[in-house]
Protein backbone atom coordinates (compact mmCIF):
# COMPACT_ATOMS: atom_id res chain seq x y z
CA UNK A 1 0.00 0.00 0.00
CA UNK A 2 1.42 3.48 -1.05
CA UNK A 3 0.21 6.58 0.38
CA UNK A 4 -2.45 8.89 -2.19
CA UNK A 5 -2.42 5.75 -4.50
CA UNK A 6 -5.97 3.34 -5.17
CA UNK A 7 -6.47 0.67 -6.98
CA UNK A 8 -9.84 -0.68 -8.09
CA UNK A 9 -11.01 -3.96 -9.17
CA UNK A 10 -14.13 -3.84 -11.42
CA UNK A 11 -16.31 -7.24 -12.17
CA UNK A 12 -18.50 -7.13 -15.27
CA UNK A 13 -19.90 -9.97 -16.68
CA UNK A 14 -21.98 -10.81 -20.17
CA UNK A 15 -25.20 -11.47 -17.86
CA UNK A 16 -25.11 -8.35 -15.77
CA UNK A 17 -24.57 -6.23 -18.89
CA UNK A 18 -27.59 -8.01 -20.48
CA UNK A 19 -29.42 -7.37 -17.86
CA UNK A 20 -28.90 -3.85 -17.34
CA UNK A 21 -29.53 -3.30 -21.35
CA UNK A 22 -33.07 -4.65 -20.80
CA UNK A 23 -33.43 -2.85 -17.74
CA UNK A 24 -32.88 0.27 -19.55
CA UNK A 25 -34.91 -0.80 -22.63
CA UNK A 26 -37.80 -1.55 -20.67
CA UNK A 27 -37.63 1.35 -18.63
CA UNK A 28 -37.60 4.02 -21.83
CA UNK A 29 -40.65 2.00 -23.18
CA UNK A 30 -42.43 2.36 -20.19
CA UNK A 31 -42.25 5.27 -19.82
CA UNK A 32 -42.25 6.96 -23.15
CA UNK A 33 -38.42 7.69 -23.82
CA UNK A 34 -37.00 7.22 -27.44
CA UNK A 35 -33.76 7.58 -26.39
CA UNK A 36 -31.25 5.22 -24.24
CA UNK A 37 -27.81 6.25 -23.24
CA UNK A 38 -24.80 4.16 -22.22
CA UNK A 39 -21.89 5.54 -20.51
CA UNK A 40 -18.99 4.15 -20.24
CA UNK A 41 -15.23 4.38 -19.97
CA UNK A 42 -14.24 2.14 -22.39
CA UNK A 43 -11.19 4.23 -23.87
CA UNK A 44 -9.20 3.79 -20.42
CA UNK A 45 -11.04 0.47 -19.12
CA UNK A 46 -10.95 -1.77 -22.44
CA UNK A 47 -11.43 -4.94 -21.70
CA UNK A 48 -14.97 -4.53 -18.87
CA UNK A 49 -16.07 -1.00 -20.52
CA UNK A 50 -15.75 -2.80 -23.93
CA UNK A 51 -17.25 -6.04 -22.69
CA UNK A 52 -20.27 -3.87 -21.46
CA UNK A 53 -20.40 -2.08 -24.78
CA UNK A 54 -20.71 -5.26 -26.74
Amino acid sequence: VVRGVVESIKIITRQASLRVAEYAFHYAKTHGRKKVSAIHKANIMRKTDGLFLK
